[in-house]
């Protein structure tokens, strides 16, 4: 390897590692690696802006012979405005990293891998979770008050069951809420020591419910299935409560008990009745899927589904249909999601990208003999049909 200089950097940056980062981060997860990405949809301002059909010509029909004929009609269209979310990852290399490759040391190769390797995982990690969400960023809750303390005891944002193992981790830095007071902010998390429990670097006083958050994160991720796939509440500038906008609603049934075939049949098809398309997934985490499985003899045989991105699924069969069903610990537990992937786009700008607008990827990183990199992507999971889409929740898990 030749001695490193910015430029041998910067290069490797921007023509080796940035295509594979780009590859790795859109195919690691298996619901990212589904979602159609669309550069085509319009940015006005800071959000996407597209039309969605709310009605249909309904000049048709029969009519007597010498009759007036229908009045002319045409489709109902609403505007619809997703924000563009920015997500972004920075990583280091120092001085004295450069310095010892000049000099025949350590490999830049090996140290360039392993900040690629860290970068690719942390953003993948939090993006996946974010898909699950509803945009607002939530991690969990304080479970008990704390005052002037370290260690704060958490339930899940999403369910309790969750606990801290994929929301919260160490070196993560975090603000506290209550309600729209912030308690604490640029918190750094020094350690996970069980499901619920987490240490601080930092004495803080916080409220018992306050809400956990990234650092800077509050009411601006990217939109999830949690409220994307939901049967009432504003999305994207409309609102099935509004005259007009009724069928931007999801199919949405609080089963509170067993999963049974017939809930699953039954959402398929009320959603392709009210849409006119059927769900083409399934999601859900391992203990819902488990308890799918709870509903087989032992002598079935199941031949799995291989799907974008190389992912073998197990597959649920519905009006001659085979519907692939993906698993993701991040989905909330409890809670089996039905939506149409072809009305969830993944708007974007452009795909990741390292930050260079001022002719530089590498940045000064002040106090410190080290450089920065920062890659970052403006881009927001949205819908073209509300209806598509539907969900069972209170499943007893398997």
């Amino acid at each position: 390897m030749v001695g490193a200089t910015l430029t041998t950097v910067a290069n490797l940056l921007k023509y080796v590692y940035l295509p594979q980062l780009q590859v790795a981060i859109n195919w690691k997860t298996p619901l990212f690696a589904q979602l159609t990405r669309r550069t085509d949809i319009p940015v006005v301002g800071k959000n996407f802006v597209f039309s969605v059909q709310t009605a249909a010509n309904e000049a048709v029909g029969a009519g007597a012979e010498t009759a007036d004929l229908p009045d002319p009609d045409s489709n109902s269209y609403e505007q619809a405005t997703l924000p563009a979310r920015i997500n972004r990852g920075v990583m280091q290399i120092s001085v004295p990293t450069m310095v010892y490759t000049r000099n025949g040391g350590a490999s830049l190769a090996d140290e360039l891998d392993r900040e690629m390797t860290d970068l690719k995982n942390s953003i993948s990690r939090d993006m996946n979770r974010q898909l699950f969400g509803t945009g607002t960023g939530i991690l969990s809750q304080v479970n008990g008050a704390v005052t002037s303390g370290v260690s704060v005891t958490c339930n899940n944002g999403i369910t309790a069951a969750d606990g801290t193992s994929r929301r919260i981790r160490a070196n993560m830095v975090l603000d506290f809420y209550l309600a729209a007071a912030l308690q604490a902010t640029g918190i750094k998390v020094s350690g996970v020591s069980s499901a619920t429990v987490f240490t601080v670097d930092q004495n803080i006083t916080v409220s018992d419910g306050a809400c956990i958050y990234r650092k800077g994160a509050k009411d601006i991720e990217v939109m999830g299935l949690d409220a994307i796939v939901d049967s009432a509440g504003a999305l994207q500038g409309l609102n099935p409560a509004t005259a007009g906008q009724e069928c931007w609603s999801s199919y949405e049934l609080a089963v509170n008990g067993a999963l049974t075939e017939q809930a699953m049949i039954k959402a398929c098809q009320t959603i392709d009745s009210n849409s006119g398309e059927y769900p083409t997934a399934l999601v859900s985490n391992k203990g819902v899927q488990r308890a799918y499985w709870d509903l087989f003899d032992a002598t079935v045989i199941r031949q799995p589904l291989t799907i974008q991105g190389g992912w073998k699924v197990l597959t649920f069969f519905c009006d001659g249909r085979e519907i692939p069903w993906i698993l993701d610990d991040d989905s909330p537990g409890g809670t089996l999601y039905f939506p149409n992937l072809d009305a969830l786009p993944w708007c974007q700008v452009s795909d990741f990208t390292w930050m260079e607008e001022d002719g530089a990827i590498l940045h000064r990183v002040t106090g410190k003999l080290a450089y920065s990199a920062v890659l970052f992507n403006m881009a927001n999971l949205g819908t073209l049909m509300r209806s598509r889409h539907g969900k069972l929740t209170g499943l007893t898990e398997g």
